[in-house]
């Protein structure tokens, strides 16, 4: 969330997309996510989503075993 608290910082301040994602090693569709996030939900649009991941290979009951 630091990263993304930095560049909606960084915008605010005058720098522009193109800057931003120079500054941030990142593409101009994650920037722009982010401002959107920021515009929308303010900093709770800036926290770390949950993510589904892998599921696991195993059961839970059968682990325990």
């Amino acid at each position: 969330m630091r990263r993304r608290a930095q560049a909606v910082l960084a915008h605010h301040r005058g720098f522009c997309i193109d800057q931003l994602v120079v500054l941030f090693a990142t593409h101009r569709n994650v920037v722009s996510r982010w401002l959107g996030r920021w515009q929308r939900w303010g900093l709770a649009g800036l926290a770390e989503g949950a993510r589904s991941g892998r599921p696991p290979k195993l059961a839970e009951t059968v682990k325990k075993k």
